[in-house]
């Protein structure tokens, strides 16, 4: 399963940022209590199974970051190398080959996404963005916005939204965490910007993919903290979409009020405490998994499956005592969602295939014993 990139941020104290705030619009919000304790049966339709064969010079070593498109699978490492295979998991590049200083290579990757409107990988450094071919063949670079000093601004992850339109999202360590910021890379100008600082409920985040295109082509914002929001993001605009209550087991504002002027401490309690926390939300389409956080160890995790459609709710444990029984979604889109485990995790958590559980021997026969396996997800 893909690592923990960053567990939560800690802000002490919420300022006033130089950002658009969100639109606010009155709505219903959608419950997600009560729910039908269920199994990861009662919620996907069918899993595929895709090997990452090891037919290269180089191999993910510790995945902990995937994104797939229309023809490929990309596999970000803790190496800071990004793995290209395509879909149906033969090896096609890997960015080692641009690892450097020199020119149209990079030093340190601070994040990156595939572009389908320009057909290019989109590598952030401290300092620019680098564009590349699947292959790793230069495109082009442009400085970033990046600031250093008291309004630190770092950037860490960009979305698409056109050939030459990003969203940008700063680190937590960033003056300003709570914006986003549309990047025009034709120009090197940020076009738009917005805020959604007064919608933080709690600092805690292990949001790995905030962005989300249904197939009716809204594009939907989930922010990398715990607002209780799902947002559309339209003309560089947000505008609360779906809104989400929470009963008495879930953590407040007023639960962490009494620790916001000492991060530490804050800190320790929201690692330590017994509330109900989301800490993920992933959606397809109008499916949505919030991942929750109860404890301080993913066995205690649960997720609660919604169907906006017909407002029903399902939960389910990821653990069985020792044993994954439910996949911590890597990313999502329209047609499913997907996580990447290593050989060894599936061959001791089978019940994360679903029906070809029966069959899990025969289905790695073949397959090498350290290699990582894309699952992807159908409801």
């Amino acid at each position: 399963m893909i690592s923990v990139r960053k567990l939560f941020y800690v802000v002490a104290t919420l300022g006033m940022f130089a950002c658009q705030s969100s639109e606010k619009e009155q709505q219903d919000a959608v419950a997600l209590a009560p729910y039908a304790l269920s199994s990861i049966e009662d919620v996907f339709s069918d899993v595929e199974i895709v090997p990452l064969l090891f037919e290269g010079e180089t191999y993910p070593s510790v995945a902990n970051q995937v994104q797939v498109s229309d023809d490929y699978i990309f596999v970000g490492d803790n190496k800071k190398q990004i793995h290209v295979f395509d879909k149906d998991g033969h090896y096609v590049s890997c960015s080692s080959w641009v690892r450097g200083g020199g020119p149209g290579e990079y030093d340190m990757m601070m994040g990156f996404s595939w572009n389908p409107f320009s057909k290019s990988i989109q590598l952030l450094t401290p300092h620019k963005l680098m564009q590349y071919d699947v292959n790793f063949n230069p495109i082009g670079e442009i400085a970033l916005p990046t600031k250093l000093g008291e309004d630190n601004l770092i950037l860490d992850q960009i979305y698409g939204l056109s050939k030459y339109n990003n969203l940008l999202l700063p680190t937590g360590t960033s003056e300003s965490p709570y914006c986003g910021y549309i990047f025009d890379a034709a120009t090197g100008k940020v076009s738009d910007s917005f805020d959604y600082s007064a919608e933080v409920i709690v600092p805690i985040t292990m949001q790995e993919q905030c962005l989300f295109k249904s197939d009716g082509g809204t594009i939907y914002f989930v922010a990398p903290a715990f607002t209780g929001e799902i947002f559309s993001l339209s003309d560089g605009k947000l505008k609360e979409e779906i809104t989400f209550s929470y009963d008495s087991d879930f953590i407040s504002k007023a639960d962490i009020s009494k620790h916001n002027d000492n991060e530490a401490e804050l800190g320790r309690y929201l690692m330590e405490c017994d509330k109900s926390i989301p800490v993920r939300v992933m959606i397809s389409n109008d499916k949505v998994l919030t991942y929750v956080k109860r404890g301080q160890t993913l066995r205690d995790f649960y997720v609660i499956f919604t169907d906006l459609e017909s407002g029903d709710n399902r939960r389910v444990n990821l653990y069985d005592g020792d044993y994954r029984q439910f996949p911590f979604a890597d990313y999502s889109d329209d047609d499913g969602i997907y996580v990447i485990y290593d050989k060894e995790s599936l061959m001791d958590s089978p019940k994360l295939l679903l029906h070809k559980a029966a069959k899990i021997d025969s289905i790695f026969a073949d397959v090498e014993e350290e290699s990582l396996i894309l699952l992807k997800y159908k409801f």
